[in-house]
């Protein structure tokens, strides 16, 4: 492993590395040119966040695995079902957001619809605290991203005029 001082460790770099924690992080895959197949998702009609039953500092510290990617490869965002009759490969053309500690990535893909990839890896994975950084629950805090746009495309279901322009709700594949 090269010396960490000669990582870089800005959000504008796509080779991620985190030299506080000393893991690395696999290159940024969301980038213009980058092929993914989404695919329908059954959404539940609500969805509830988890801010009242979340970790303590101590536990979170104890019960994680070494690293942020292990971590993040050991869990999902969502539990619902897949249509798996319903897939559409996307292409990303444009970002608009992407990069590390930024939570959602936000791009462009097919040159005309924005997609949201909830990917907890490159979330921030520390907080500063009073006293010192905590490690966070990235996966635990981009589901609740998810939960709460889940939530918000529920809501637009119910209106007519909405449902004629809101897209169909789907996963990375």
């Amino acid at each position: 492993m090269e010396d960490k001082d000669s990582q870089p460790n800005n959000d504008d770099d796509l080779s991620e590395y985190d030299g506080f924690s000393g893991y690395g992080k696999p290159l940024l895959p969301h980038r213009v040119g980058f092929e993914f197949t989404a695919v329908s998702q059954e959404l539940p009609l609500s969805t509830e966040t988890e801010t009242d039953t979340e970790q303590t500092e101590t536990d979170w510290q104890r019960e994680s695995p070494k690293s942020q990617l292990d971590f993040c490869l050991s869990e999902t965002i969502s539990d619902a079902p897949l249509d798996a009759s319903t897939q559409k490969k996307l292409v990303i053309t444009s970002l608009i957001r992407v990069g590390s500690n930024c939570r959602a990535q936000i791009v462009v893909v097919n040159n005309d619809m924005v997609a949201k990839i909830y990917d907890p890896l490159y979330y921030k994975e520390y907080e500063n605290g009073l006293l010192r950084r905590c490690r966070r629950d990235t996966v635990r805090n981009a589901r609740n991203d998810y939960d709460t746009e889940v939530a918000a495309y529920n809501r637009l279901q119910k209106s007519t005029a909405a449902t004629q322009v809101t897209p169909t709700f789907m996963v990375r594949g």
